[in-house]
């Protein structure tokens, strides 16, 4: 599994070794004019060249540099110009909804596919919300065969209990023996004890690893948005940050426990992240996984944008976004790293304006990282906390402050490095940041925001905030 939603395994991914000693003729591809070759797993890092042969990966060279044992004269090379961009490993997913069978007219596993591939993603893991729920090794086996002829590899995810409900669990062992890849209850965290021992007990015995959507309903109850006074004054009801980190050093305890490999799925709470910290420094076999949009998004930004931004987890405050990115940024530095960031969005419409592309979370995934490239993520975590004092004092009056990092210009607004402004809806209370054309995810946007909190809390939008719910 590794430490969570990444690249994919370090062997022989940006390096490739010797392929023989024979000259007979191959095809070459060079890939020149990187700005940086990156990969930490193998400790890249650089500007360079990649030379391709035969369809993999041979060997990295400096720029201008052939490899010693590079094309003969029979050979044929073809050059590939970078123009300045980021050349990484495929990428892999470890939490993605394809929603086949049963929600083929939002997603399927073609286009599901097709959309990983276009965002660099080799390796995907199919969650188990489908309808009917993946729970019978006939399921898994479908998803399995279905899949032997996409483009890249879906990996099935078994649910942990029959229909997600949470109150029997399936036959792991005759899901493993299916295939299944991994075992969870996607949005649906398996709150019962007993059963979450048996599983986790399970898991450890033999060497699976069990994904966890920690959430505790009774702690959630009615809320709709995260628990906060900003969402309190609007009039909705909140989902305290107890509801995960209860959820967390629950599943945490079984981890210890049992020996089990626990993977928590989009973390949002500092709480949560300490957790993990401190039970990694214990060496607990857990990681973690943070979504592009907590780290860029606050509370206020889903009282701004209405409906459309509400998920799961909810978006949190600056404090906690800011525990997001220091354990990303730890990440860069450390191998034992708490968090890892996972480029998708939980729900591939999350952020997007009904009826725009619902691939974005896999499709776009090169924007998310230029994203977090520009947030700070592989600065020290004492650097970005120097670099944000000065604002924090600033915004210290706001009642729901916002990070100033998550708040630099990824729109072109004047900033250095930004891209060309892309024109957008400001008027009526409009939201500060969008995600609809694939691109900008934030602008600033402090200006109107009473107004727009009461009329929400006021208007149809408090209703809609209650039945729009996203995982």
């Amino acid at each position: 599994m590794g430490r969570g939603c990444g690249v994919a395994p370090p062997t022989d991914r940006l390096r490739g070794g010797r392929v023989g000693a024979d000259r007979a003729p191959h095809e070459w591809l060079r890939i020149h004019g990187a700005a940086r070759l990156l990969d930490p797993g193998s400790g890249v890092d650089r500007p360079g060249e990649v030379w391709i042969r035969d369809g993999r990966v041979h060997a990295l060279t400096a720029p201008g540099e052939a490899p010693p044992d590079g094309p003969g004269p029979a050979d044929r090379v073809a050059a590939l110009a970078a123009d300045g961009a980021l050349v990484t490993p495929m990428f892999l997913d470890l939490h993605v909804h394809l929603r086949e069978p049963g929600g083929e007219a939002s997603e399927s596993l073609a286009s599901g596919a097709a959309a990983a591939l276009a965002g660099g993603y080799a390796t995907v893991y199919a969650m188990p919300n489908t309808a009917p729920a993946c729970d019978e090794p006939g399921r898994v086996e479908r998803t399995r065969v279905a899949a032997a002829g996409l483009p890249v590899e879906v990996l099935p995810v078994s649910a942990l209990s029959r229909g997600l409900k949470g109150r029997e669990l399936v036959d792991l062992e005759a899901m493993a023996a299916a295939g299944a890849a991994a075992f969870s209850d996607d949005g649906a965290w398996l709150a019962d004890p007993r059963l979450a021992r048996e599983a986790f007990a399970w898991a450890a015995r033999n060497g699976a690893w069990v994904a966890q959507h920690c959430e505790d309903f009774g702690v959630t109850g009615p809320g709709v948005l995260h628990g906060c006074a900003c969402v309190a004054e609007a009039g909705l009801p909140g989902i305290p940050r107890e509801a995960e980190d209860r959820a967390v050093e629950r599943d945490l305890a079984l981890c210890e426990a049992t020996g089990a490999r626990l993977h928590v799925c989009h973390v949002s709470t500092r709480g949560a992240v300490e957790a993990l910290r401190r039970a990694r420094e214990r060496g607990l076999p857990c990681s973690g996984e943070v979504t592009p949009h907590h780290l860029l998004l606050t509370a206020q930004d889903a009282l701004r944008g209405g409906p459309d931004f509400k998920m799961k987890p909810p978006l949190r405050e600056a404090s906690d976004v800011d525990a997001l990115v220091d354990a990303l940024a730890d990440g860069a530095h450390d191998e034992g790293a708490v968090v890892d960031a996972e480029l998708r969005l939980v729900e591939r419409d999350a952020l997007v304006r009904r009826g725009h592309d619902r691939g974005v979370g896999l499709q776009r995934a090169e924007e998310r990282v230029a994203q977090l490239l520009r947030l700070g993520v592989g600065r020290s975590a004492e650097q970005q906390r120097a670099d944000d004092a000065a604002d924090r004092a600033a915004r210290a009056a706001s009642r729901c402050p916002r990070r100033r990092s998550a708040e630099r210009p990824l729109r072109g607004d004047g900033g250095a490095g930004g891209a060309p402004a892309r024109p957008g809806p400001r008027a009526g209370g409009a939201p500060p940041a969008s995600l609809r054309d694939g691109s900008a995810a934030r602008e600033r946007a402090d200006r109107g925001a009473p107004g727009r909190a009461r009329r929400i809390a006021g208007g149809p939008a408090a209703g809609a905030y209650r039945e729009r719910e996203r995982h």
